[in-house]
């Protein structure tokens, strides 16, 4: 889960939501959700992430605008802002705000700006029990929201709903539980029961890059869990996800996240 948001937030977790638990190995993955009944100075401008955003709003008067124009947030709409967009954010004090902060994997080839999707009868149902369950800290009310929160992205956007190979799933189920051992492609087109390169070609084919790429965004993102959540030293988060050493690692995770992993951990716990 990165934090490069170059913008007015600090990350996908903004401290103001509640932090989803850990999502199975699926390429759609909830990070924050949060609902204020009446928001108070929400006006930033410049926000740019890497991570998907959701919201949605009670009443009208507030606004999305990016490079392709300005977007309403209505009661009748979920509007969605892909990753990598330039975004400003307006609107006036006391409107229900809800939002999801989320990752997915597929690469995103739609509008390069926030999409405005009409909310259906099952969503807004989705969306009602979400709003009044969330705050509920208990580990069972969060995993049932986690599930509702999925559900309700998936049905979302069309182009990330797409039925995934039972192939990739098993690939990335053990990728998923042997992320701290070495991974070559070889192990992995042998999970998949395919030659090496052909297992190359199709799984850069289902998921947009290559073993490798992908691989290593596993591995940083469950550093990046481990370096917020756990005391454990860099060393062991390091070894824990499969990095050689505590120099390679923080090389790769600086290259990834934009700040070292000492630094991503001082300003997670401050």
């Amino acid at each position: 889960m990165s934090k490069n948001d170059y913008g007015a937030y600090g990350g996908a977790i903004t401290g103001s939501g509640i932090e989803l638990p850990a999502a199975p190995p699926v390429e759609l993955i909830p990070l924050e959700c949060g609902y204020f009944p009446a928001v108070l100075g929400w006006h930033y401008p410049n926000v740019y992430s890497p991570f998907w955003r959701l919201y949605h709003n009670g009443k009208a008067g507030a606004t999305v605008t990016s490079e392709n124009g300005v977007v309403e947030l209505t009661p009748d709409v979920l509007v969605l802002t892909p990753p990598l967009v330039w975004i400003d954010c307006d609107g006036p004090d006391g409107i229900p705000h809800f939002w999801i902060h989320f990752s997915a994997e597929p690469v995103w080839s739609g509008p390069a700006g926030p999409l405005p999707v009409a909310l259906s009868s099952a969503s807004r149902q989705l969306l009602s029990w979400a709003v009044e369950h969330y705050q509920e800290s208990e580990a069972t009310s969060l995993r049932a929201v986690n599930a509702c929160l999925l559900q309700l992205l998936w049905g979302t956007v069309p182009e990330l709903n797409r039925r995934q190979d039972p192939q990739l799933e098993r690939v990335l189920q053990y990728l998923h539980l042997h992320l701290a051992e070495p991974l070559p492609n070889r192990v992995l087109a042998q999970v998949a029961g395919r030659s090496v390169e052909g297992f190359i070609r199709w799984f850069r084919r289902e998921t947009g890059s290559t073993p490798r790429d992908f691989l290593i965004r596993r591995r940083v993102r469950e550093a990046a869990r481990l370096l917020r959540y756990s005391t454990e030293s860099l060393e062991a988060i390091a070894e824990a996800v499969g990095f050689p050493n505590r120099h390679y690692f923080t090389r790769v995770f600086s290259q990834q996240n934009g700040v070292s992993p000492a630094k991503f951990r001082r300003e997670a716990q401050r």
